[in-house]
């Protein structure tokens, strides 16, 4: 579930935030409860951990991936005689934009949530974004479906 949140461009990492915040908050003892920033802390900690997780799963799927290498963040080669020398190595980094480019995973989390479509599909919206986001999309579709199974047999 976790994922699918994580894929569903309304609400992403914020809205994991957001809701172990509140269920810290609900299961915070009245005897002991926790400050403001504790809490925060805390609900970030579980955000950030969920966010290492499902990275370690898109980098799966990115070396599994049938989508071609370049697509992928590949990178060329650029070769310089002198190993030592201060001037190729700015030479390297600069011919190669791809080496400071951030991940589609990264991309993805980085730009705002999906705010205000009036019956919104996620389904369609991944379609629609597939060539944005080739790896995503795939997990997405996936993980997506399953969800819905599931939830559908447990309503």
């Amino acid at each position: 579930m976790y994922f699918a949140t994580i894929l569903d461009p309304r609400m992403k990492r914020e809205f994991l935030r957001h809701a172990f915040e509140t269920l810290i908050k609900y299961k915070m003892p009245e005897n002991n409860p926790l400050s403001e920033l504790d809490i925060t802390a805390k609900a970030k900690s579980l955000t950030n951990d969920i966010e290492k997780r499902f990275e370690n799963f898109y980098n799966e799927y990115n070396t599994d991936s049938n989508v071609p290498s370049e697509t992928r963040g590949s990178q060329d080669v650029v070769h310089i005689n002198d190993n030592d020398d201060f001037l190729g190595d700015y030479f390297v980094q600069s011919a190669n934009p791809l080496a400071s480019k951030e991940t589609e995973l990264t991309r993805y989390l980085n730009e705002g949530q999906t705010q205000g479509v009036k019956d919104f599909d996620i389904l369609v919206w991944w379609k629609n974004n597939t060539s944005r986001y080739l790896i995503l999309s795939r997990m997405a579709k996936g993980i997506i479906l399953i969800t819905c199974r599931f939830y559908y047999k447990v309503v």
